[in-house]
């Protein structure tokens, strides 16, 4: 599987068992260097999903759409906040 499939699959994981991780960033997602098997740490943030809180689910999802654009136009987390600091 691509990492971008493997993290859909635990996103969706998470999910049917109503957890949303809330914190999907980059240094929050390992990779094997060999193997290209992901996985997804830091679950400081994590939320419970309730019928009355279902909306949890969309940041997990926003944060993944947004990994997908970094990795599609090659930005980088780390280079943006070397930006911002150095201002």
């Amino acid at each position: 599987n691509t990492i971008l499939t493997q993290m859909a699959q635990v996103i969706d994981l998470l999910h049917e068992n109503n957890i949303a991780h809330f914190d999907l960033i980059y240094p929050n997602i390992l990779v094997h260097k060999d193997t290209y098997q992901i996985k997804i740490t830091d679950f400081d943030l994590i939320k419970i999903i309730t019928k009355e809180h279902i909306e949890y689910k969309l940041v997990d999802i926003y944060c993944f759409v947004e990994i997908v654009y970094r990795l599609i136009t090659k930005l980088n987390y780390v280079e943006k906040e070397n930006r911002q600091d150095s201002q």
